[in-house]
């Protein structure tokens, strides 16, 4: 019975991570169109290279975080993952 309860709670803590990688690699898509849409800006004159430059160190400071946050999101699915058939072996075992 234990063994369920714990399949049961590695199974939703995997589904949050999942969620949560989705999400940040939304953003990171979204952070990369903002970028775009500065380069545009500037190739138009429309803010000058000091604007473009600290936003750019800005939306990559952002974007360096969310890839990290994905980086360690992706090991811990991979491990509750390994965790989780290691107890489903365990339950059909018994």
């Amino acid at each position: 019975m234990a063994e369920n309860k714990l399949e049961v709670e590695i199974g939703v803590e995997l589904k949050g991570l999942q969620q949560g990688v989705k999400q940040a690699k939304d953003s990171m898509k979204s952070l990369e169109k903002q970028q775009e849409e500065l380069n545009k800006a500037f190739r138009k004159g429309e803010i000058t290279e000091e604007q473009l430059t600290k936003e750019t160190k800005r939306l990559n400071e952002q974007y360096k975080k969310l890839d990290n946050q994905v980086k360690k999101d992706t090991r811990s699915i991979q491990n509750l993952a390994n965790a989780q058939k290691k107890v489903g072996k365990a339950t059909s075992a018994n």
